[in-house]
């Protein structure tokens, strides 16, 4: 299943978006303005996406589980949330 976050005005949408380890979202910024998506930890960012631009984003394999806030670096008070699940791949080998 893709995922998707829409960056429309000053806000993220979906606000918080549930990914698994070495998933890609696609980020399409549909405001008029230049933003980013940068981790608060700093493990992930996707540099800047102009007006009406999509760009494709991995989930980086060393994300720690659970909850990462990340937040536009150009518009800081824009601010989202990623919580991360263990693959499929994982939960078999922690069970083996």
């Amino acid at each position: 299943m893709e995922k998707m976050l829409v960056i429309t005005r000053h806000r993220f949408e979906p606000q918080e978006l549930r990914v698994t380890r070495g998933e890609t979202i696609t980020i399409r910024n549909e405001s008029r303005e230049n933003h980013t998506v940068t981790a608060d930890d700093g493990i992930f960012d996707s540099d800047i996406i102009g007006p009406t631009e999509e760009i494709i984003m991995e989930i980086p394999d060393d994300i720690p589980l659970g909850v990462n806030t990340y937040h536009c670096s150009i518009m800081e008070d824009m601010k989202g949330v990623i919580v991360v699940r263990e693959s499929k791949d994982e939960t078999r080998n922690n069970l083996a």
